[in-house]
């Protein structure tokens, strides 16, 4: 399984701060979480993160991603996907 967290503002708007989910690849991801995520409109658009927020995985995140590239991301068991909203803290 692969754990999903979400960081910040999203707990707040969504409700959920992890959740897990055997998936294969990022776009599988974003595609299970846009049908399924309360309010993943505010996280999501055509499954793919919106503008403010950030994807990191198991600790790198991806900046400035081509997201038709997103389905050749593969995620392994135990592999940590979080979605960080780019103006959070400090």
């Amino acid at each position: 399984m692969v754990k999903v967290r979400l960081r910040g503002i999203l707990v707040d708007e969504t409700g959920v701060e992890e959740i897990e989910l055997k998936i294969n690849d990022l776009q599988e991801l974003l595609y299970r979480l846009e049908k399924s995520l309360p309010d993943a409109w505010k996280i999501l658009i055509n499954s793919r993160p919106r503008s403010y927020v950030c994807i990191v995985i198991n600790g790198s995140a991806l900046n400035n991603m081509d997201p038709t590239q997103f389905s050749s991301i593969k995620l392994r068991e135990n592999d940590v996907v979080e979605f960080i909203p780019i103006a959070s803290g400090g």
